[in-house]
């Protein structure tokens, strides 16, 4: 954490609530909210409020894998839409690298290459290419082709 959670009870509520299920129930009401109301930006952008926080204020990250299937939730109405809703995203996505950036800081943590690293890099890559001589090229490069191999 940045504060001292001893001495510090904001800073113990602030870890309270990331590590708890009602920060989950949060994500889960602002992702449903952006769906039914199609306010996909805004919920979209209220996560990565959220999911930043969490990288500034936590050292544990582990916690990460509900906010982002959330986030992807939420922003499944944008596939196949135009290109100006997904560059506000792109906007929206400078804080989330910025707090990632300063936990691998904050944090010192060391990137690990364990046996099983190189071989899914390989895979991943053989995925992504795969289907290029398949598909035409203007559907290869598509928004909501990136969408799926990126974020799903």
């Amino acid at each position: 954490m940045i504060l001292k959670v001893k001495d510090n009870k904001c800073a113990l509520a602030i870890e309270r609530f990331y590590s708890s299920y009602a920060y989950l129930c949060v994500c889960a009401i602002l992702s449903a909210i952006g769906v039914i109301f199609e306010l996909e930006l805004v919920s979209a952008g209220l996560i990565i409020l959220l999911m930043s926080g969490q990288f500034v204020f936590l050292r544990n990250t582990g916690r990460m894998f509900y906010p982002v299937s959330f986030l992807t939730v939420s922003l499944m109405n944008l596939v196949g839409d135009d290109i100006g809703r997904g560059a506000w995203l792109a906007v929206g996505l400078v804080p989330l690298f910025s707090a990632m950036i300063y936990n691998i800081v904050k944090y010192k943590k060391k990137f690990r290459y364990d046996g099983i690293f190189t071989p899914m890099l390989f895979v991943s890559v053989a995925v992504t290419i795969g289907g290029a001589f398949t598909i035409s090229r203007e559907e290869y490069f598509e928004i909501g082709n990136f969408y799926y191999v990126l974020f799903l």
